[in-house]
């Protein structure tokens, strides 16, 4: 007798279960024996298992370093910042520590487990690149005749406007409020149309 198509799904089902409870469970056993050796080398321990972790804390350490030296960078407080490090032994991280105080950043050394360390370093794909700065001129006119441009934006047609270089469109907005005497300009966003 074969199974039907329900019962090989149910079976798939209690395997998942099984499967996300042995995991949960060894990361417990993961979590207490991270705590059992922090005590034996008189550290501090904290789970940092889907802790959220600030982008400017992160920063502190580059992801490169921070993955050499089995470090991240958890918790920011004024000068202190709570260190993670699954092995304290490790030779890169007195290089970290120096050059954080360096920085005039006082680290405080916290044992977490591998596991924990490894979900967070994925936290570093939310810290958003540097990008150089970037300055455009945009020539600005004042007078009557930006004011009759300005006023002319009011009858183009949607797709005219959108057609529109920005920055003869700014040099519009900015000249007209110049010559106008505005004390400030306002854009209002709405859902489809600024």
């Amino acid at each position: 007798m074969s199974k039907s198509a329900s019962d090989e799904v149910s079976d798939f089902d209690k395997a998942a279960k099984v499967k996300h409870a042995f995991s949960d469970l060894n990361r417990k056993f993961e979590e207490r024996e991270a705590s059992g050796h922090a005590a034996k080398w008189s550290l501090q321990y904290f789970d940092l298992t889907g802790f959220p972790i600030d982008q400017n804390t992160l920063a502190l350490i580059p992801e490169t370093e921070a993955r050499a030296a089995f470090v991240v960078p958890f918790f920011r407080e004024g000068p202190h910042v709570k260190l993670g490090v699954a092995d304290p032994k490790d030779k890169n991280l007195s290089r970290i520590v120096a050059s954080l105080k360096l920085k005039k950043v006082e680290p405080e050394i916290y044992l977490v487990s591998k596991s924990a360390l490894l979900e967070s370093w994925g936290q570093y794909r939310k810290i958003l690149p540097d990008r150089p700065a970037q300055s455009y001129d945009v020539p600005v006119t004042t007078g009557g005749t930006v004011l009759e441009r300005l006023h002319g934006l009011a009858e183009l047609s949607r797709q005219r406007l959108l057609e529109m270089p920005m920055t003869d469109l700014l040099a519009i907005l900015i000249g007209g409020a110049a010559t106008m005497r505005a004390s400030d300009l306002h854009l209002e966003p709405e859902k489809d149309i600024v």
